[in-house]
């Protein structure tokens, strides 16, 4: 019986408590509101789906017992069913009548047809146990059947939130994830048609919109032949209604915007680049005005400003229902995405390109992690309907062996071997003819684990067994001789086993209390050299890949620690706060990264014992990863109950190319008068080094060490550079690095000795120094004292903060004692004064070429106020960090917003169009950025309007 001959589309499930009701009734409201997009009818008739919308939903209004009779409302609406829908929380496992109709409705229809809706609390506390396990009958050595649980990942939606406006709004987005199946077609194709009809429907409005009073325009015109008086009038309201109009279609845009935003957090880039850049040329039938939201979405989404140091989500690969696992093959190329019914997906994860798709032959209720696996990049194992089935996914040809259903598979790194496991035994093949090359039986009593491995050689396999006495141990195969050797650990369960050429390293555990686990390092003849116990489950174990490296790693629940893999003995740990979901060691270097539970990307360094999470550096698209992988280049994630998985990329422009490499990026970087010299400030062993490299030849001609405490640097018009230090302004040659000149102010200051901090005008000719209460401009060529700010409680929190025009003619600073900005003319005295609070600014900055005071906030909001009136012009929120400074292009079309972290780049409105990560100085002659890297200084193209566009365009194609 298929959709459209059941009475039922849908019949829900929950417990008659306020919330769950509430998710009921809401949930019912909108599944009988929804609505099939025009756009999709065509292509689901050609399915044999003829509905255009979920006609009739169950929902019992009272919590009543299922019966055994026929007749009983309840069971007839389960049976009359398409699908059922359970709204889970921690109350529905309590209920005998909820879990009745699940199980009922399972026996009826199977569980495919079943959704969980999450509404509170986590899984395994709110799902109903039938979701969450199905029982599976085994066959053991003699014949004896037995039924056992077979843990499942059931299809769910997630609507929970911290109130009932949030879950309403998520509801209304899940939505489209439960009506997909409904009507046999993808979550992401539905979900993208309903998208453009939405985009039409405002469109359409604001046309019709437009063409009434465009009609009643043009009756009005006719009129106004006859009535001249109202010409004028008739006339302004056309233009009011075009103005109208045109407003819609940027709101359209801004929102087409947004979303563009919001598609790129999740990870789908390249459907992130299509809204933005239809959100600025729109369609041949509809083209869309210009909005800054539209070019800063599009310039997000192309990445163009990104310097390849941080990884986000760059591209979402879909499955048809939730993932069980994922795997990167042996040469960290590709991924392979199993779902749980078995359907297995390989791809290349930096194109996005389906390489090849099967089902697998098995019955495979719940897909398990190791039932699959790669041999080698271009080939897969799988189980067959008896047996396992090897298959090239490049040639499509298949190879298979054995006449027993398959629970566990691995291969060799080399993809020479391939070890499976049945229920009583072990075979390992030659992959090259399926050639069996070793094999082993289990004893009586003894049952063969889920564990297993081979040695990096492939000379050796070793694979789990449980002895039937509570304790688990492994077997050791030689595949040269045949040989096989066993051991036996304290502990049930082992949790990983890992390999080197000569030495076997297994963690098991014990649910005693306290919980405690031992590593254990053998021999390959089953010989121990050392064992250690310790607190907590061991998950997994790593060794470093690092020459002639002596660590080996281990991960508790939350707790990341390294062991001398020569002694067994302890030598430091870093506790994570959260669950470890995975980690990894890298090649030549002591760095471990691990990721939490939660999305926190760790750097932890064995040598100084030091764990880091910077902030920014890699972005997740959830707080609940359930797997992550490592892969070349890349990285991929699944969440709980996800049909996506997620692949991260570092982020970097199309055009990004290397300028040169240095050994340390600058911590700042200044730029010639002519722009053939740059200056780079490093910190070298304490000491304050600025390099001159050559823009030209693109290399350091000259490295420079600085006397006493640096304040600030520049290049004179001369190409000298300009040092300000704590006493005194130094002039070097940067030819041959040598001291020009120095010049003392200390004596022409009169009782000013301590300098707080200090800057130079752009030209170099003046100096800006404080000392908590005054602000001195001191003249470059003689240190003399041009002018004075002085007030007592001119300091704040412990510094000055002030601002001076490039050639120092205007000032603005704090003042405690007017309790907001003073602004002046070092020739007419103070001007205006601004009322603000003066204990959230943390930086003032003045633009001499438009008169304008940008002030900066602790929350990092910018303020934009007219020097000359005081009035505040604009403002800035949300931007990644305090803005340090302004920089303005000559023709004054552009203008760059440094912040502490980011720079922001605003168009002639003054709008912000893009972000650049990593700026770090400007090249106005040759129009490029130069960015930094990790240990690379890389160039971009400022990018117009219209090459940000073509960029779009060909990224699309």
């Amino acid at each position: 019986m298929n959709l459209e001959e059941k009475q039922y589309d849908a019949f829900i499930s929950y417990r008659h408590s306020d919330l769950d009701q509430y998710v009921a009734v809401t949930l019912h409201k909108e599944l009988e509101a929804f609505r099939i997009p025009k756009n999709m009818v065509k292509q689901l008739q050609k399915n044999g789906i003829t509905k255009k919308r979920i006609n009739r939903v169950f929902r019992d209004r009272d919590e009543l017992p299922i019966t055994n009779n026929l007749a009983d409302p309840i069971t007839n609406a389960l049976r009359n069913s398409e699908y059922l829908l359970v709204i889970c929380t921690p109350r529905l496992p309590e209920s005998i009548w909820c879990k009745t109709e699940v199980e009922t409705f399972i026996k009826m229809h199977g569980r495919e047809h079943v959704f969980a809706v999450l509404a509170e609390g986590e899984p395994q506390d709110s799902f109903p146990q039938a979701l969450l396990f199905d029982e599976k009958e085994v066959t053991d050595e003699n014949g004896n059947k037995s039924i056992v649980k077979v843990p499942i990942e059931p299809l769910a939606a997630d609507v929970r939130g911290k109130n009932k406006k949030e879950i309403h709004k998520k509801i209304k987005e899940e939505v489209i994830r439960l009506a997909a199946p409904m009507f046999s077609c993808s979550y992401d194709d539905l979900k993208q048609r309903h998208r453009e009809q939405k985009i039409r429907r405002i469109t359409t409005i604001s046309l019709s919109v437009a063409a009434v009073f465009a009609a009643f325009a043009v009756v009005s015109t006719t009129m106004a032949v006859r009535i001249h008086s109202q010409s004028k009038q008739i006339a302004k309201q056309a233009e009011q209604i075009n103005e109208q109009y045109q407003e819609a279609l940027k709101t359209n845009a801004r929102g087409m915007a947004d979303d563009s935003r919001e598609l790129l957090e999740r990870g789908d880039r390249k459907e992130a680049v299509r809204l933005a850049y239809e959100a600025l040329t729109g369609t041949q039938e509809e083209p869309m005005p210009y909005t800054s939201e539209a070019e800063y979405a599009l310039s997000e989404a192309l990445q163009v400003y990104r310097n390849n140091n941080c990884i986000v989500p760059s591209r979402l690969l879909e499955q048809n229902s939730a993932i069980s696992f994922s795997k990167v093959s042996p040469d960290g190329s590709k991924v392979m995405v199993a779902d749980i019914f078995g359907t297995i997906t390989v791809f290349d994860p930096l194109t996005g390109e389906k390489l090849y798709e099967v089902e697998t032959e098995g019955d495979n209720v719940y897909m398990q992690e190791q039932e699959a696996c790669f041999v080698s990049t271009d080939t897969i194992a799988y189980p067959g309907e008896k047996g396992v089935v090897v298959c090239n996914y490049t040639t499509g040809e298949l190879k298979r062996a054995g006449d027993k259903a398959i629970y566990l598979m691995i291969a060799d790194k080399e993809g020479k071997y391939l070890l499976t496991e049945t229920y009583d035994s072990i075979i390992v093949y030659a992959v090259e003819d399926m050639r069996m090359i070793a094999s082993l039986e289990s004893n009586a009593g003894e049952t063969f684990g889920n564990r297993a491995a081979f040695s990096q050689n492939g000379e050796l396999a070793v694979i789990e067994f449980d002895n039937g006495e509570s304790k688990s141990g492994i077997y050791i195969i030689d595949l040269k001789t045949g040989e096989v050797f066993s051991y036996l650990t304290d502990y049930y369960n082992i949790n990983d086993i890992v390999i080197e050429d000569e030495k076997i390293y297994i963690t098991a555990y014990s649910y005693d209390d306290p919980l405690e686990s031992t590593i254990v390092c053998i021999l390959p003849n089953a010989k121990l050299i050392w064992k250690t116990t310790v607190e907590g489950m061991v998950s997994r174990i790593r060794l470093f890949e690092k020459e002639e490296s002596l660590y080996l790693a281990y991960s508790t629940y939350s707790n990341l620690a390294i062991l001398d893999r020569e002694s067994g003995q302890g030598i430091c740990n870093t506790e994570m706060a959260e669950e470890i979901v995975n980690f990894a060691t890298y090649e030549n270097s002591d760095l471990l990264t691990a990721m939490t539970r939660s999305g926190e990307f760790h750097f932890y360094n064995v040598t100084d014992n030091t764990d880091l999470i910077l902030e920014g550096k890699f972005t997740t698209n959830t707080d609940r990863i359930k797997e992550f992988r490592y892969g070349k280049g890349f990285y991929t994630s699944f969440a709980y109950q996800d049909t996506s998985l997620t692949v991260y990329q570092f982020a970097k422009g199309e055009n990004l190319t290397k300028f040169m490499e240095l050994e340390e990026i600058p911590i700042a970087l200044k730029v010639s008068a002519d722009e053939k010299y740059l200056a780079g400030e490093i910190l070298e062993s304490g000491d304050r080094v600025i390099e001159i490299i050559s823009k030209d030849n693109k290399n350091v001609i000259q490295r420079i060490t600085v006397d006493g405490l640096m304040l600030d640097f520049c290049f004179t018009t001369q190409n000298e550079l300009q040092v300000l230090t704590s006493d005194d302004i130094v002039l070097y040659d940067i030819k041959n690095g040598k001291k020009i000149s120095t010049i003392a102010y200390e004596k022409n200051l009169g009782e000013f000795v301590s300098v707080i901090s200090g800057t130079l005008t752009k030209d170099g000719t003046k100096a800006v120094l404080d000392n908590h209460n005054s602000i001195y401009v001191i003249n470059t060529e003689d240190g003399s004292l041009l002018y004075q700010i002085q007030e007592e409680e001119l300091a704040i929190k412990g510094s000055a903060i002030y601002a001076i025009n490039e050639n120092a003619q205007y000032y603005a600073y704090a003042s405690q004692m007017e309790n907001g900005i003073v602004l002046g003319s070092f020739q007419g005295g103070e001007t205006s004064k601004i009322p603000v609070n003066i204990n959230c600014i943390t930086n003032l900055i003045l633009d001499s070429s438009n008169m304008e005071l940008y002030v900066t906030y602790l929350d990092s909001k910018v303020e934009v106020y007219n020097f000359g009136t005081g009035e505040l012009i604009r403002e800035y929120t949300g931007l990644a960090d305090k803005t340090e400074d302004v920089i303005k292009f000559s023709d004054d079309s552009r203008t760059l917003l440094k912040t502490a972290s980011n720079t922001y780049l605003l168009n002639e409105n003054n709008e912000i169009i893009g972000e650049i990560e990593g700026f770090k100085a400007f090249l106005e002659t040759d129009h490029i950025f130069l960015i930094r890297g990790a240990s690379t200084l890389y160039e971009v193209p400022v990018y117009s309007l219209d090459k940000l566009l073509d960029e779009g365009k060909a990224f699309l194609n």
